[in-house]
């Protein structure tokens, strides 16, 4: 097994590391998710069946891990980052802009049912998982589900009737224009 993997990583690295570094725009970031690409090849090497079929698994395996990546990056943001007003962009943050719609969408979250406030900010704020909640609240596994998703395409709808809002292909904001004053 050993022997095959590293005949992978001679073969693909360098085609998956262009494939990650142009992802992943932090050059230390990218290395470190190239690195927990390998990491879950390893741990995941009895899983590819079809030897032919190891380019499209490691692909597989590379863009669910840039998507964790963003994921947690997105879950990372610290309580006192959230400003009441939108700053000026600094430059870590100059291609995404989520932290400019964050108060907004903080104080919009308020004003969302309370069955629908709980278990998102549970999920998003706090990194729980549905079963969690689930048991927390006293809620079945889908209800759960239901209410985040709820609450998700509440504040979606409120962001849209406010800004025009585009973002990349994992959700990150990367430009808004105010559509009214309600966001300033």
């Amino acid at each position: 097994m050993a022997a095959e993997l590293d005949r992978m990583v001679e073969t693909f690295e360098q085609e998956l590391r262009g494939f990650v570094f142009k992802k992943v725009a932090n050059p230390h970031d990218a290395e470190d998710v190239l690195q927990h690409v390998w990491l879950k090849a390893l741990q995941q090497q009895d899983k590819i069946a079809d030897v032919a079929h190891v380019r499209g698994w490691l692909y597989q395996i590379a863009r669910h891990t840039v998507t964790d990546y963003y994921r947690k990056k997105r879950m990372e943001v610290p309580r006192e980052h959230v400003q009441d007003e939108p700053g000026p962009v600094t430059f870590e943050e100059a291609d995404n802009e989520n932290l400019g719609c964050a108060s907004y969408i903080q104080r919009e979250l308020q004003k969302l049912p309370e069955k629908y406030q709980l278990p998102f900010s549970l999920y998003v704020e706090k990194g729980w998982k549905h079963k969690q909640i689930s048991t927390h609240l006293d809620l079945s596994l889908s209800g759960s589900k239901t209410r985040v998703q709820r609450a998700k395409r509440q504040l979606k709808d409120i962001l849209l009737n406010c800004c025009d809002v585009e973002v990349d292909a994992y959700g990150n904001v990367i430009r808004y224009e105010k559509k009214r004053v309600c966001c300033a």
